[in-house]
């Protein structure tokens, strides 16, 4: 169930609807579109709660992923439907649900290519998205409260105390990095990637802790002394200073002073040729030369 799909199923069923639960009492505006907004099983929630309740789903509600899951738990059979629910409710399908999460967070890869990946029909793993994790076609402030809840400064903190969400993790690297990073770190593909060189590899990872310390700068964490990304990131300022210390030392214009001049590069290089040793004694040997000529002429009209 899409954004928009969300927002009629909110004005279609009335505020004491059983999808919100069994309440006391009707549940005011802002917390019915509160509920539904963030509820990334809304459209599960809207077939479980009239099975419930023992209601009969309203015909205003045309979802066909809600209309078939009200189906099934009437007790119609269907297979396709009952993978999808065990899926998202079975303990024994705990790796696999996290790696399908993290797949459908991933903007690079279709649901076919998630159900070849894992070995599903196609049409379980769109059931399973468009009843359980629907985050393909949500708005932002879905994708934030689902993935980062207490965005990327949060997930910094939570490295930091040592907590680690396996099914977050993955949801974070598909969303950031696609979906073979996904696969990798579920151990579908290998570690390594024989078309990137180790230098392209190192030169990324240099990438992720240069901006995840830049983040943490900005966000204030300069002055915090136990900020291991601050740390990487003031390594990374020091080698890279005494790489330009380096390249300074053996460059020509820096070693001639013209470094900080701002010239041409033609005027540049003119300056380089009359300061190499081997180029001001070819021009000795010319002047020499141009001044026997000359001496020869006078001679001659003598």
């Amino acid at each position: 169930m899409n954004t928009q799909a969300t927002y009629e199923s909110i004005r279609l069923l009335p505020s004491n609807s059983p999808a919100y639960g069994p309440k006391p009492s009707p549940l005011v505006a802002h917390q019915r579109w509160a509920v539904a907004l963030n509820d990334p099983c809304w459209a599960w929630q809207i077939a479980f709660g009239y099975h419930q309740s023992e209601e009969a789903l309203p015909p205003s509600i045309r979802d066909q992923n809600v209309r078939r899951a009200y189906r099934y738990l009437q007790g119609n059979r269907d297979d396709q439907m009952a993978v999808a629910v065990g899926l998202q409710t079975s303990p024994e399908y705990g790796g696999t649900r996290a790696v399908l999460k993290g797949f459908l967070c991933a903007r690079d890869i279709s649901l076919e290519g998630i159900a070849l990946q894992l070995g599903l029909e196609a049409a379980v793993v769109k059931l399973f998205a468009g009843l359980f994790f629907n985050v393909r076609n949500r708005e932002g402030n879905f994708a934030i409260n689902t993935i980062f809840p207490l965005t990327r400064l949060g997930v910094v903190i939570e490295v930091e105390r040592g907590f680690d969400d396996v099914a977050q993790t993955l949801m974070r690297v598909g969303r950031d990095y696609g979906w073979k990073e996904v696969a990798r770190l579920a151990g579908l593909l290998t570690i390594e990637d024989t078309d990137e060189s180790p230098e392209t590899m190192l030169t990324d990872i240099e990438k992720n802790m240069a901006a995840n310390a830049r983040m943490l700068a900005r966000a204030g964490h300069l002055n915090r002394k136990d900020s291991a990304g601050i740390r990487y990131g003031r390594a990374l300022m020091l080698r890279a200073k005494k790489e330009a210390e380096i390249q300074q030392a053996s460059d020509p214009d820096s070693r001639v002073g013209l470094g900080s001049f701002g010239m041409k590069a033609s005027v540049m290089e003119h300056f380089r040729r009359i300061t190499d040793p081997e180029t001001q004694y070819q021009q000795a040997l010319k002047r020499q030369a141009g001044m026997k000529s000359a001496g020869d002429a006078v001679a001659q009209e003598e």
